[in-house]
């Protein structure tokens, strides 16, 4: 069973909104990259890429994902802190200290 490849060739309305999709990612990663700071209590991430969302008018996908009934994910964004494992979620209470590593994942569906 082969696929054709013709089934992955975007027409120019899919490749605009993928175009489109991907500026208001990359702004979100933006804003998140520049408050990743010590002190920062990591909720604040969540919070603020939520606002950013709705601002947006663009949907958080991780956000109740749940592939296979599994048991859905809670947050919007992924935030991993120093050798945790990726695709953590971000946690009330946990305050980033000096030389903390963080990585930052999400996905978003335009409308």
């Amino acid at each position: 069973m082969g696929s054709k490849v013709e089934n992955y060739i975007k027409t120019p309305a899919e490749i605009a909104a993928m175009r489109k999709g991907g500026k208001i990612l990359s702004a979100a990663l933006a804003q998140l990259k520049a408050m990743i700071k010590p002190g920062l209590d990591v909720w604040e991430l969540e919070d603020a890429f939520t606002s950013f969302c709705q601002a947006n008018q663009v949907i958080p996908a991780c956000k109740g994902y749940n592939p296979f009934g599994s048991f859905p994910f809670p947050t919007g964004l992924c935030v991993s802190i120093n050798s945790q494992s990726v695709h953590c979620f971000p946690k009330r209470g946990t305050v980033l200290k000096d030389g903390d590593i963080v990585t930052v994942d999400t996905v978003i569906i335009t409308r």
